[in-house]
């Protein structure tokens, strides 16, 4: 084993070496020093970063407390009235500016809602107004012409024609301001209103007593005449005759329902096809002045599943075709009497969209039919699609849809090249007070 060597005493300048018994003494020393510079290190970093943290949650309160804006040098550590809200860098909140900005803030909200509002009227207003303005400079007096209607008709309900005589509804209408009566012959139930010679559909309580003494009495006091008829739409033709039905998928016998629980007949189905000429006919021939035709369509409602028409795969056109030689047999059975088309704004659509689904095209350029457009509230989708423009909420804004609908309608027409007159209809009085009837290009209004 090796000695301890005796130290030495140091001489000048030097120091002190020490000499170990053995290597694993110095081996232990020497790995405990290393540990310990480890340990040193190690703190060394901890409080490093526990200062780095200190300061980043010290910046972030102090910027949450007090931004820049908002903060003021007027009070120091030492000040005698030091507050408590103030951060470490000497600065406090400065509760007068932030009461400021805040209600800055709500003016420029309050004024920028403002501007909307005012250029949403305003724009508005020009779009309606370049509308209704006629297109060719004239006197001022033409221009007033142009907005006169050439007639005005009032839907009669079946409970006043049922209950009332014919001088009563001749007043009736006549208190309305309008030149024409429109009278139900034909519900969407299918529930026929006079005695007619078909036996699907007919219901003799139903019945109009005394119908042409009524009309006789109309016409008398100088009114036009107007027989509205549902024409695919009808409940008792269909369940009565489920062959002429729209049916459920290709089972027999399940006739298709829409979300009103109304069943409608197939337009591919000469039966029903030849039905409802028929009573067309009749009502031609009972002296009616004209036939307004209602639901020439196809249901886009779901209903109570999938809908299917039989003998569509074996006719050799599509849906929009058969509706148009439906049209085209109803003008030659109405046997001179006026034909009215109704149809909604999808029906002056040259697009081919979704919204077209109901006709599969449109009814423009059908000659010896005036179009109607169906512009009544409750007979509308929850959006509707005029153009460019959307309505989501049509009830609050009737007569901006009615105004916007007409135009677009009276413009589709003109641009087909056929100049079927246009009337539009509504089941509003209200609507047509608020729209001024400043219908231009518009040959009548119907009142439903």
């Amino acid at each position: 084993m090796r000695k301890k060597k005796e130290k030495s005493p140091p001489k000048n300048g030097q120091t002190a070496v020490t000499f170990f018994d053995s290597p694993e003494q110095w081996n232990r020393d020497f790995a405990l020093g290393r540990r310990q510079a480890i340990k040193d290190k190690q703190k060394q970093n901890a409080e490093m970063e526990r200062r780095a943290v200190y300061r980043r949650k010290l910046k972030t309160a102090s910027a949450k407390r007090a931004p820049k804006t908002l903060r003021t040098k007027g009070y120091y550590r030492f000040s005698r009235e030091y507050p408590g809200n103030v951060d470490p860098s000497g600065f406090r909140e400065n509760t007068v500016g932030k009461k400021t900005l805040r209600r800055r803030r709500r003016l420029t909200v309050l004024a920028s809602v403002l501007a909307f509002c005012l250029a949403f009227v305003v724009t508005k207003t020009c779009i309606y107004t370049s509308r209704s303005a006629p297109e060719t400079t004239a006197p001022a007096a033409s221009v007033t012409d142009s907005r006169k209607l050439a007639f005005k008709a009032l839907h009669i309900s079946y409970e006043d024609l049922r209950d009332l005589s014919g001088e009563a509804l001749a007043a009736q209408v006549g208190d309305a301001k309008c030149s024409a009566a429109v009278l139900e012959m034909k519900d969407p139930g299918g529930n026929v209103m006079f005695e007619s010679a078909e036996t699907a559909g007919t219901d003799a309580d139903r019945h109009i007593p005394a119908l042409e003494e009524k009309l006789k009495a109309l016409k008398n006091a100088g009114l036009s005449t107007i027989a509205a008829v549902s024409c695919f739409s009808d409940t008792e033709a269909a369940l009565a005759n489920p062959d002429m039905s729209v049916r459920v998928g290709e089972a027999d016998g399940i006739v298709w329902l829409d979300n009103d629980a109304r069943a409608w007949l197939n337009p591919f189905s000469e039966d029903a096809r030849a039905y409802v000429l028929a009573l067309v006919s009749e009502m031609a021939s009972l002296g009616f002045d004209s036939v307004l035709l209602d639901n020439v369509c196809f249901s886009t409602e779901a209903g109570n599943g999938s809908p299917f028409y039989a003998g569509e795969g074996l006719y050799n056109g599509t849906r929009n075709q058969i509706l148009r030689t439906f049209i085209s047999d109803a003008v030659q059975a109405c046997a001179g009497a006026q034909v009215l088309l109704m149809g909604n704004v999808a029906a002056f659509s040259e697009e081919s969209d979704a919204d077209n689904v109901r006709y599969d095209g449109n009814f423009l350029r059908i000659p010896a039919a005036s179009l109607c457009l169906d512009a009544r509230v409750s007979r509308q989708e929850r959006q509707v699609t005029v153009g460019t423009e959307t309505f989501r909420d049509i009830g609050s804004m009737a007569d901006i849809f009615i105004l916007s609908a007409a135009g677009y309608a009276v413009n589709a027409v003109k641009e087909s090249g056929v100049s079927n007159p246009v009337t539009v209809c509504i089941d509003r009085p209200e609507d047509l007070a608020a729209a001024g009837a400043d219908l231009s290009g518009v040959e009548g209004l119907i009142i439903w």
